[in-house]
């Protein structure tokens, strides 16, 4: 519970004048009942006593203490109103600030950190958690600060009106309170356990939505939909599961506050008629009851949403929390611009190992090329050189220098790179090149031409202004390919890293892009599948299974590589040793 209180730290002035306007509405509810018992025992009693000559009763002052009413209920609604409307403008202030503080951190993760979480649950905890945080806080700040004062209040007033009725509360309030408790943290729990389950329904959505092409192409409809309908139902029934503690405990709270009020009756009777105690009282108090009662199951409720919104801010929280720095070592330093010593590295802590001793050196305007079957540690190789993982042996040096003694900025700003998974946005083809830089029209075109892409873009009617279709949707492979080069090129890094960035060019672009590459003074690391791809490389990694099996240039692997060699006789046309 604490922990949602820390989130109006920011806001305490606004917090502040929110309770003093709910507490003088709260103190407006309850002076109707104070003023209905005098109007019964004082006023109405003058008026009796006090009939003019001609025996007709003035009820004026009764009038006037009704309007008097009437006016405490006006002014609690408005006070009411004011209250609630700052109260959800506070917690939407502090929830955008969540969220934005949330997706900021999300995407300073690395990919280590994205695995073990999931991108759904990332999803889920910047969309669904942070709506069930902002009903929370503005449920706390709506009716818990008005419930508690009534609850307070409400009990303060009535041990004035009599004492022995107000043992009553007393004797009960303890065991609603920790009935609320109990029941609350078995929600807490529960509620849990559907957002962990819901991340993995949100998993299936994404992936039936992106991969809805696959699904159709392969007639895989029903076996999709029964799976999105198993996850389905487990979430309705941890919802039901969840949902028989909470609806039990207003029924049990109404059971038991039904018994206090037949006590209250009872003992009110009891006390009219053996003691001073007068029947105005006695409705006051009845009133009072009712306003605690009410009270009572409002903080029942609002325990049930807070539930929700403490088991979404541990979530958020969570991540929040994530040490995102790079393991700082003392600067060591590499004669070779990038450079692998020894380096092994398994995305599983107890895994198998996805590199395993890998060592190559390439010098500042040199150019790596990496060959290999699929899944034999080609990309893994990448996003060490980028940053993305950072727990691994042996040596990994970038810019001359130990990467762990680099900041995450520096790394992310030394490289620009074509992944495989690599999307344009649904926005012009030269607010997808630039990324907000500040690059002219004419370098922009410049650039296009190298990677043998202005030939389709020149023929839209508003050329790099034209807005492509969300993920190039709109595109070719080859185009969307051609502008993601681009892209890469014209951020103006010291490395360019391409990840099997021409599977959709035909031989011709694919030579003339790489061609005009090395125009550019950029150190370049290109991972293929086509030997035409890698063999003007300065050097050549061939990757078999995790492990380096071969490494040189192009002459030098076709004699000692007989991998390359047998790769190179099938691709290049003489496959009579294959």
């Amino acid at each position: 519970m604490f922990l949602l209180f820390k989130y109006f730290k920011n806001y305490k002035l606004r917090v502040f004048f929110t309770t003093i306007i709910k507490i003088i509405g709260t103190l407006l509810e309850l002076a109707i009942p104070l003023i209905l018992q005098y109007i019964l025992k004082t006023v109405i009693k003058n008026v009796i006593n006090n009939p003019d000559p001609y025996g007709n009763y003035d009820i004026t002052p009764v009038i006037l203490y009704g309007l008097l009413m009437v006016l405490c209920a006006f002014l609690f609604v408005v006070f009411n109103v004011i209250a609630n409307r700052m109260a959800s403008k506070t917690s939407t202030l502090i929830v955008e600030e969540e969220r934005n503080k949330l997706y900021k951190k999300i995407m300073n993760l690395t990919l280590k950190d994205i695995d073990d979480i999931t991108i759904p649950s990332l999803v889920s905890r910047l969309s669904t958690d942070t709506y069930y945080l902002y009903n929370s806080l503005n449920t706390l700040q709506r009716l818990g600060i008005r419930s508690t004062f009534l609850f307070i209040g409400g009990i303060i007033v009535c041990s004035f009106l009599d004492v022995k009725l107000t043992l009553v509360f007393y004797a009960l309030a303890p065991i609603v309170l920790i009935l609320i408790l109990i029941i609350s943290k078995i929600g807490i729990r529960l509620f849990t356990k559907i957002q962990n389950k819901g991340d993995s329904l949100v998993r299936v959505v994404r992936e039936n939505i992106t991969g809805a092409r696959v699904i159709k192409a392969l007639s895989k409809e029903d076996f999709e939909r029964n799976r999105y309908n198993k996850l389905n139902k487990e979430i309705f029934d941890l919802e039901i599961k969840s949902s028989y503690p909470m609806t039990l405990l207003n029924p049990i709270i109404n059971y038991i506050l039904n018994i206090a009020m037949c006590a209250v009756l009872v003992i009110g009777a009891y006390e009219v008629t053996k003691t001073d105690l007068d029947v105005a009282t006695v409705i006051a108090f009845i009133s009072y009851f009712t306003i605690i009662s009410n009270s009572i199951v409002s903080i029942s409720r609002i325990f049930e949403q807070v539930s929700k919104g403490y088991a979404s801010a541990l979530r958020m929280k969570y991540v929040l929390d994530i040490k995102v720095e790079h393991i700082k070592n003392t600067p060591r330093y590499s004669d070779a611009f990038i450079e692998f010593r020894n380096v092994s590295f398994s995305y599983n802590k107890n895994g198998e190992n996805a590199i395993t001793d890998i060592n190559f050196k390439i010098n500042k305007g040199e150019s790596l090329g990496i060959i290999g079957s699929t899944g034999s540690g080609k990309s893994t190789i990448l996003n060490l050189i980028m940053g993305f993982y950072d727990y691994f042996s042996g040596d990994v040096f970038i810019l001359n220098q130990d990467i762990k003694s680099l900041n995450l900025k520096d790394i992310a700003e030394a490289s620009s790179a074509v992944l495989q998974t690599d999307i344009l946005f649904n926005q012009s083809i030269k607010e997808n090149l630039i990324f907000d830089k500040d690059i002219s029209d004419d370098e922009i075109i410049k650039v296009l031409k190298d990677t043998d892409a202005y030939e389709f873009v020149s023929k839209f009617p508003d050329g790099i202004n034209h807005v492509i279709a969300a993920k190039g949707n709109d595109l070719s492979g080859g185009q969307k390919q051609r502008l993601l080069i681009a892209r890469a090129i014209l951020q103006n890094a010291k490395i360019l890293i391409l990840d099997d960035s021409s599977s959709a060019l035909d031989y011709k672009t694919d030579a003339i892009i790489r061609k005009n590459i090395k125009k550019y003074d950029i150190t370049t690391i290109i991972v293929a599948q086509r030997v035409s791809s890698v063999m003007n490389q300065t050097k050549i990694i061939v990757m078999d299974d995790g492990k380096e099996i071969g490494y040189g240039n192009h002459d030098d692997l076709l004699k000692l590589c007989k991998e390359y060699k047998l790769i190179y006789d099938v691709q290049m046309g003489d496959d009579s040793n294959a």
